[in-house]
């Protein structure tokens, strides 16, 4: 492998699973470990390793009219947190980190999920970070 990337992180800002942004990270490091322990990845010296930290939730996730807002209270203060503390762990292993609000926002509509032109967008802005950073 020359490369993996992980983007996780959204699922665990709901209400049900109480993760704070510090438990969340922590929980994306064991996957670190999980990958750099791997078959796989023993053989590929020169393989590296990268987080995505998700974008934040919109605006609308902290609106109580919002149909799901009990499932996502106290997620959007989370994901603003989520970049600096991913990007902490993953300097300190090693692994290359890209923020994704440089890359998709969410809707006014959805605080969760992109739409298309977000999908294109965060495809592109990783498609330019990878260049200039491999």
């Amino acid at each position: 492998l020359d490369l993996v990337l992980i983007m996780l992180g959204t699922n665990d800002l709901k209400t049900r699973f109480g993760r704070s942004a510090e438990g969340i990270v922590e929980a994306l490091m064991s996957l670190s470990d999980t990958v750099e322990d791997s078959e796989i990845w023993e053989g590929s010296a020169a393989g590296r390793l990268g987080f995505i930290a998700p974008p934040q939730l919109g605006a609308r996730a902290d609106d109580l009219d919002w149909e799901h807002a009990a499932e996502w209270r106290g997620g959007r203060a989370k994901s603003a947190a989520l970049p600096r503390l991913l990007a902490e762990a993953c300097a300190a292993r090693g692994h290359l980190f890209f923020d994704g609000n440089r890359g998709a926002v969410s809707s006014d509509l959805d605080p969760i999920h992109w739409d298309e032109a977000n999908q294109i967008a965060m495809g592109k802005a990783v498609a330019e970070w990878l260049a200039t950073t491999l």
